[in-house]
């Protein structure tokens, strides 16, 4: 399995296949009043064939933090049978952890089809209603439950990390651009 990195982890977005020393953790949020945002950008189309169960990790989130909105936007020039899954994983010592639940707000987007700032966190697999809207990030895991069925019951106060599982079943193919946004109540804000 490859894992490129987006532009919160590398100081050009050039080298995405390692970690800017200098950027070892995503930089903090834009804060401005109790509501943030990130973005994440990466562009994996010019690196050659891309083999199944690559992952991409978006941005670093706080096990705290409560996801408002969530938007997906990609150009399309994915091969014709790749998908996205979007979900949490641990960020773990070198944003290398393991993962939480893998298509926890996208489950396999089409990437051959361009997508232009789609909201994503209404169509999760989490399927955000008026009842659940506002949890944090923790809580929708216990809900979904995580890969080896751990539950928190309280907010364990971890670094998650947002990451895309590009999937292809069939053949290997070439890359595309990705954009996630995030607009977020901080963890403690």
């Amino acid at each position: 399995m490859t894992t490129w990195y987006s532009t919160a982890f590398t100081s050009d977005g050039i080298n995405r296949s390692s970690l800017d020393d200098a950027k070892h953790l995503a930089p903090a949020a834009v804060d401005g009043g109790r509501v943030a945002y990130k973005r994440a950008y990466v562009d994996i189309s010019g690196i050659g064939t891309l083999i199944n169960s690559t992952e991409v990790r978006f941005f670093t989130i706080k096990s705290g933090d409560r996801p408002i909105s969530l938007y997906l936007t990609c150009d399309g020039s994915f091969a014709a049978d790749w998908t996205l899954d979007i979900g949490l994983w641990d960020s773990g010592e070198n944003h290398n952890g393991i993962e939480l639940r893998r298509n926890m707000f996208k489950d396999n987007e089409a990437l051959h089809v361009a997508v232009n700032r789609t909201e994503i966190l209404a169509r999760a697999l989490f399927s955000v209603t008026d009842e659940n809207r506002g949890l944090a990030a923790w809580e929708m895991v216990d809900i979904l439950g995580t890969v080896g069925g751990v539950t928190y019951g309280s907010n364990p106060k971890e670094d998650w990390e947002l990451v895309g599982f590009l999937v292809n079943l069939e053949t290997p193919g070439v890359g595309g651009k990705l954009l996630v946004e995030m607009y977020y109540l901080p963890e403690g804000g």
